[in-house]
């Protein structure tokens, strides 16, 4: 991604006043938004599973196995990163920094993406399931799905108000659909 986009994308950004920024759609439907938390930049990725044939079957599949439940042509997964990270092609990388900032932000994160995500929903009115596939490489994908087993219901369904596919016993895949 270019370097002055990116620019562009947090410029008006603050933690405090200002953390979400504004949609970026491509043409295929995939939403970027950009957001702040404790000043690092993120983004979060919002991709339609029915875009891509292969993706929905492969994802339609999983979700009828493990939660007997036929996954909606409004499904969209859901990804964040690091934006620098991101831009480098690095995609789903830790986030570099001091382990006090990082532990920081392993704490606050959830919250602002709960955020982002609220956003998300309000511009995508149609999407009615959203489902999180921890990335990475074995030991970081085991470590996200670690993680998110502990913060996704607080936010998915208490913040949201969306209510859980199937009980989460580390399947490594996280859905939710609007009540």
């Amino acid at each position: 991604m270019d370097p002055e986009n990116i620019d562009r994308m947090f410029a008006k950004l603050r933690d405090e006043t200002l953390p979400i920024g504004g949609s970026f759609v491509s043409p295929e439907g995939n939403v970027m938004i950009p957001f702040l938390c404790e000043a690092h930049p993120f983004v979060a990725l919002y991709q339609p599973v029915a875009a891509n044939d292969e993706l929905f079957q492969s994802t339609a599949n999983t979700v009828m196995a493990d939660a007997n439940h036929q996954l909606s042509s409004n499904a969209y997964l859901m990804k964040f990163a690091a934006m620098p990270q991101w831009a480098s092609g690095n995609l789903y990388a830790p986030l570099d920094g001091e382990p006090a900032i990082k532990q920081i932000i392993r704490h606050r994160i959830p919250q602002r993406l709960a955020k982002v995500t609220e956003h998300f929903l309000t511009e995508a009115p149609d999407a009615d399931e959203l489902y999180f596939i921890p990335g990475g490489d074995g030991e970081r994908t085991r470590y996200l799905n670690s993680w998110y087993s502990r913060v996704s219901d607080r936010y998915a369904v208490d913040q949201l108000g969306l209510s859980r596919i199937h009980l989460n016993h580390g399947n490594f895949w996280y859905g939710y659909r609007k009540a």
